[in-house]
C-alpha cells in the first residue's frame, strides 16, 4: 500500500493525537502517503480528505480531543451511505482505513471491509470496553482524572461531614468506576445497568 487514511471516530479520547502522530510517522519512515479524513465516517461519507505531512502533527501529542474531529453519524449504518463513501475513498486512490474509535467505530469498519477496503481498528476510547485489549487509549488519562477528582472532593468530604458522589462515564463497563474507586480508596463503588 502507498496511499492509506486515518480516521477518528465517536467520542473523543486522551491519546487519540498521539497516536495520529505516530502513524503518520510511520508511514513517513516506509514512505506511505497518510490521508486524514476529517469528520470522522461523515467525513469519510461527504469526502473531507486532507493530506497529512510531518509538519502538520508535529507537536500534536499534548493537544485535547483530536485534530482530525469527530461525530456520530448514525446514517453509516446504512449501506447505501457505506457504498457511497468507500466510492469517495476509491476515486482518491486510497487502499486502506485506519479507524481509531470504540466499538461503534469498529462497526462502521466492519461494514467496509465487507466490501473489499482494508481496516485495522485501534481502540480509542475511554470505556475500556474493546475486546481482546487490556487498555485502550484514553482509558489511563480518564482513570487518572477520576483519582483526582476524588482526591479533590475528598477534603470537602471531609470539612463538612458528608458523603459526596462521583458520576463516571464508560457506557456498559465499569472499568472507570471500579478501578478509579480502588485507585482512589473510596467507601463504596455502584454500577448500574
Amino acid at each position: 500500500m502507498k496511499k492509506i487514511a486515518v480516521l477518528t471516530s465517536g467520542g473523543d479520547a486522551p491519546a487519540m493525537n498521539s497516536c495520529i502522530r505516530s502513524i503518520n510517522r510511520c508511514c513517513a519512515k516506509n514512505n506511505m502517503e497518510l490521508i486524514g479524513v476529517i469528520g470522522g465516517y461523515k467525513g469519510l461519507y461527504e469526502g473531507h480528505f486532507q493530506l497529512l505531512n510531518l509538519e502538520m502533527t508535529s507537536g500534536i501529542h499534548s493537544l485535547s480531543g483530536t485534530i482530525l474531529k469527530s461525530s456520530r453519524f448514525e446514517a453509516f449504518k446504512e449501506d447505501h451511505v457505506v457504498k457511497a463513501a468507500l466510492s469517495k475513498v476509491r476515486k482518491e486512490g486510497i487502499e486502506g482505513i485506519i479507524v481509531i474509535g470504540g466499538d461503534g467505530s469498529y462497526k462502521g469498519a466492519m461494514s467496509l471491509e465487507r466490501l473489499g477496503m482494508p481496516c485495522i481498528g485501534i481502540p480509542g476510547t475511554i470505556d475500556n470496553d474493546i475486546p481482546g485489549t487490556q487498555y485502550t487509549i484514553g482509558f489511563n488519562t480518564a482513570l487518572t482524572t477520576i483519582v483526582e477528582s476524588i482526591d479533590a472532593l475528598r477534603s470537602t468530604a471531609k470539612s463538612h461531614r458528608r458523603c459526596l458522589i462521583l458520576e463516571v462515564m464508560g457506557r456498559d463497563c465499569a472499568d472507570l468506576a471500579v478501578y478509579g474507586g480502588i485507585a482512589g480508596d473510596v467507601t463504596a463503588i455502584l454500577a448500574s445497568d
